[in-house]
């Protein structure tokens, strides 16, 4: 390569032309290149989250099915007990009164603002 020195000042000129434009499309070559990669990660993170509320959703579905089982199992055996055994159903449900009569008079009070 020549010397810096004995090059014309229009040779300097169109060289810092050229390294400038070929600076510049690099630069938007790898802004579209980051600005495609955030774009991807942007839809990643969209996907995961999409999926995080239907699994809150599937969750939430489940659990209510499962309290909804659970209580009228309760039901369904608190019948059948006394139908087959009347005075063990009077007992249990004597048992589940006094407890929650307990349970109203120790627990604080409320206050009505």
């Amino acid at each position: 390569m020549r010397n810096v020195r004995t090059m014309q000042p229009s040779m300097i000129r169109m060289l810092t032309r050229a390294i400038r434009k070929a600076a510049v499309r690099c630069c938007r070559s790898s802004a579209r290149r980051m600005e495609r990669l955030a774009q991807m990660l942007d839809d990643l993170d969209d996907l995961v989250s999409m999926v995080g509320l239907a699994g809150e959703r599937i969750r939430n579905a489940i659990l209510s099915l499962m309290l909804t089982c659970t209580a009228l199992a309760g039901q369904i055996g608190g019948v059948l007990l006394a139908l087959i055994h009347p005075p063990l159903a009077l007992a249990m449900a004597l048992l589940l009164f006094v407890s929650l009569l307990y349970r109203l008079v120790t627990s604080p009070r409320l206050e009505i603002a």
